[in-house]
């Protein structure tokens, strides 16, 4: 479902080979942003924080209905996967609705899920892991984002994410019959990591 659209990113200063994008494109690429609020990121940036949020965001070409959706942690750095966080939804770019609240998510190793004979050199078992969200309050928008106000590592200033994938169904938890059933029939565009 997020394709043909535009993604960005807040604040906007990311690596160009990690930029918002790349969490958007079902591959193992990740976006990455420095959360340079105070524009100094030759020294520091700030902390991930709800006055200081990292956004990555994504508008369709037309509204849609965003029932559930996943998130996959990228290659490195468990401190910089997202913990805390929103996604919402906005017709203007303005005003945007909430429609989906996570605290505390921690990307774990999920040995009996995906592929767990990929995990980069010398990095823990827990990248590239995928976990589904169905959404508490759907509504029809032409725009999307996920904002994020706490990482693992709570003082990381650096977010990653290795995928963003919305869905305009609701998807049930990984190992269900009904997302094999989804994937048997080819429903789903990408399969778990």
């Amino acid at each position: 479902m997020t394709t043909g659209g535009t993604a960005s990113a807040f604040p906007s200063d990311f690596p160009a080979a990690e930029a918002p994008q790349f969490a958007f494109d079902d591959t193992r690429a990740k976006g990455l942003i420095f959360n340079d609020y105070n524009g100094n990121l030759t020294n520091d940036g700030e902390d991930v924080t709800a006055d200081h949020p990292v956004i990555w965001a994504y508008a369709f070409p037309a509204p849609v209905t965003v029932r559930s959706y996943s998130l996959t942690s990228g290659n490195d750095a468990p401190g910089r996967d997202p913990r805390d966080f929103f996604l919402e939804g906005s017709n203007d770019g303005n005003i945007w609705t909430i429609v989906d609240t996570v605290t505390n998510h921690e990307f774990q190793d999920q040995p009996t899920v995906g592929d767990d004979t990929v995990v980069p050199a010398n990095q823990p078992a827990n990248r590239f892991e995928t976990y589904f969200f169905g959404v508490d309050s759907p509504g029809l928008f032409n725009q999307m984002r996920l904002r994020v106000i706490e990482t693992f590592g709570t003082g990381d200033d650096r977010p990653q994410i290795a995928d963003i994938q919305m869905f305009p169904t609701d998807i049930p938890e990984p190992g269900s019959l009904g997302l094999l059933a989804l994937a048997a029939v080819g429903m789903l565009r990408r399969a778990r990591r």
